[in-house]
């Protein structure tokens, strides 16, 4: 879809996403917007446009989970997490903000880190809609470098096994 934002990332209009891998039917990025006290958000995104999960195809979704499972284990082992929560929404009074299928990956240590993985509508609000904060987005070193530690990681990983 021209206007979905997803779609213009996967088709490589990327406004500084910050990339962590993909496949032929996945990509994984960081959320620009969260973060907790362990580490980066990522996002897993079905490349081919689905507004939400009652219509996604069974031939991706196993695609999909495993990609989902990949991305934990990426988070968790990447920033020692001593846990990790998948958070998805579907449809608007649920929760979901843009209207392309997405996946939260958000590594915890903490009951704040909980609480944004809880209730990111509440999170994004303070954040996008707080007028004492110039800049809404996580600063991008800080995003990179969360982003370089987890590619290092996930190359390590797949050199390896």
């Amino acid at each position: 879809m021209a206007d979905c934002i997803f779609c213009k990332i996967i088709h490589g209009q990327t406004n500084g996403e910050e990339i962590i891998f993909e496949n032929d039917d996945c990509i994984v990025i960081l959320d620009r917007y969260r973060i907790t006290s362990v580490g980066a958000i990522c996002l897993v995104i079905p490349k081919k446009h689905v507004q939400d999960i009652t219509f996604l195809d069974d031939s991706i979704a196993s695609i999909l989970m495993l990609t989902i499972k990949d991305a934990t284990v990426l988070s968790k082992t990447t920033f020692g997490a001593k846990g990790v929560r998948i958070w998805q929404a579907n449809g608007h009074t649920a929760g979901q903000s843009i209207g392309h299928l997405h996946f939260h990956i958000v590594p915890c240590n903490s009951v704040m880190d909980r609480i944004i993985a809880q209730f990111p509508i509440s999170f994004d609000i303070f954040r996008r809609h707080n007028i004492f904060l110039k800049n809404r987005q996580i600063n991008k070193s800080k995003l990179s470098l969360y982003a370089e530690r987890l590619r290092n990681n996930y190359n390590s990983r797949r050199d390896n096994g």
